[in-house]
């Protein structure tokens, strides 16, 4: 497989379709889009109906939007003040909001993104101070009781009761059938009763937005600039199109290998430190980053796919029929310049792909038929200089599905 990147016009593309950084643009009208067959195209997207139709210009025809894999407009993400604090959203998802209540069955806030309120349903949890415990909490929420999360002079106490309200200064709980009001002086969160809301229908898109936000959900439709969200349980919600930094579409014709289980795990360090693979980070951690001809400010940025190291051997089931495996690889930034490996890519045993890369290459593109093919293994080897730096990133791992 060649490279497909051999000019540096072309991987200025590809970084600013990968990543969050780009041309600076007022609306929605222009915006690159990322194709399932690997192509991209810049295009204006007018419209997009309930059966997934998308319209618009430069778009090609009969266009769905379980076609497209991510939409990314150019616009940049902005950090909000100390004032703002995180909402987190049933079924994923997060908002930057201040002022917040909680009257009833509705949670109203500010935000810089345009929404105003949520129904209460909707609120997985409210943070002022993410901690360990908080976090806790989150991963195994109860299907009975809502949890508020205080400091204590003893530590951190979890108590248990039905949120009643939400105000400028406390905390409201109905606890043992008493009210009880809690200083938000000493609240580090909220934590809402599980209530298994079934998830929408179809594709699923992960929105970003300009202020830091996330939103999950199915997009049901696109009008004049509004883009109307299906959330858990049917309820929906709205936002105009010019808050949206990015977008990527989850369907049954894709799925990025950071979101599956490997069958099958092997790694072996020679002389370098031995670390375990890492999802959507690299073996250290960090960003997913990999450098135009080794440079540690052009890069291409990848918010999917895996960070590994020399030896490794990731196997993947196909459980789907999927029949293209997709990413762009290298060696990630923070060796320093340093590495040199094998990435390969083999199904049911036979080697489809293989080539060296080194530190100082640009990104690799790897586009690889997989019909047929049960079992698919991402392998890295050492190359010349041992294992020493071998830090190797799989950018935008997947497979996909053309029909």
């Amino acid at each position: 497989m060649p490279n497909l990147f051999t000019t540096k016009s072309m991987l200025f593309f590809v970084a600013a379709v990968l990543t969050t950084h780009g041309w600076v643009a007022a609306d929605f009208d222009n915006v690159r889009v990322q194709l399932l067959n690997g192509s991209s195209i810049r295009c204006s997207i007018e419209t997009i109906d309930q059966e997934g139709d998308v319209s618009g210009r430069n778009i090609p025809t009969d266009l769905k939007l379980d076609q497209i894999v991510r939409l990314q407009s150019d616009r940049q993400v902005t950090s909000n003040s100390p004032a703002y604090h995180q909402l987190r959203i049933v079924g994923g998802g997060s908002l930057w909001v201040k002022s917040l209540a909680v009257q009833d069955d509705l949670v109203s806030f500010q935000s810089r993104i345009g929404l105003e309120n949520l129904k209460l349903e909707m609120v997985q949890g409210t943070i002022w101070n993410e901690t360990d415990r908080v976090r806790e909490v989150l991963a195994n929420p109860s299907p009975d009781s809502d949890k508020v999360i205080v400091e204590t002079e003893k530590g951190e106490r979890v108590v248990d009761g039905l949120l009643e309200s939400i105000d400028g200064t406390h905390v409201t709980l109905n606890f043992k059938g008493k009210s009880r009001r809690i200083s938000l002086s000493i609240v580090n969160a909220v934590i809402s009763a599980d209530l298994n809301l079934p998830s929408p229908a179809g594709p699923i898109a992960d929105i970003n937005l300009t202020d830091g936000s996330k939103i999950r959900g199915r997009i049901d439709q696109l009008s004049k600039q509004i883009l109307r969200i299906e959330l858990p349980g049917r309820s929906h919600t709205q936002l105009k199109t010019s808050y949206i930094a990015n977008l990527s579409i989850k369907s049954n014709k894709l799925v990025f290998l950071s979101d599956l289980e490997p069958v099958e795990v092997q790694q072996k360090a020679l002389f370098a430190v031995q670390r375990t693979w890492q999802r959507d980070r690299s073996i250290k951690g960090g960003p997913l980053t990999i450098g135009f001809s080794g440079s540690t400010k052009n890069t291409a940025k990848f918010e999917k796919g895996l960070g590994t190291q020399s030896y490794s051997r990731l196997v993947f089931a196909n459980e789907n029929d999927f029949d293209r495996f997709r990413a762009v690889v290298g060696i990630d930034i923070e060796t320093k310049g340093r590495g040199d490996c094998v990435f390969s890519v083999v199904g049911d045993g036979v080697r489809l792909w293989s080539q060296r890369i080194r530190a100082s290459d640009d990104p690799v593109s790897v586009s690889v038929d997989i019909s047929g093919m049960k079992q698919i293994a991402l392998v890295v080897d050492a190359g010349e200089q041992f294992d020493l730096s071998d830090h190797a990133d799989w950018g935008m791992a997947r497979f996909t599905k053309s029909n």
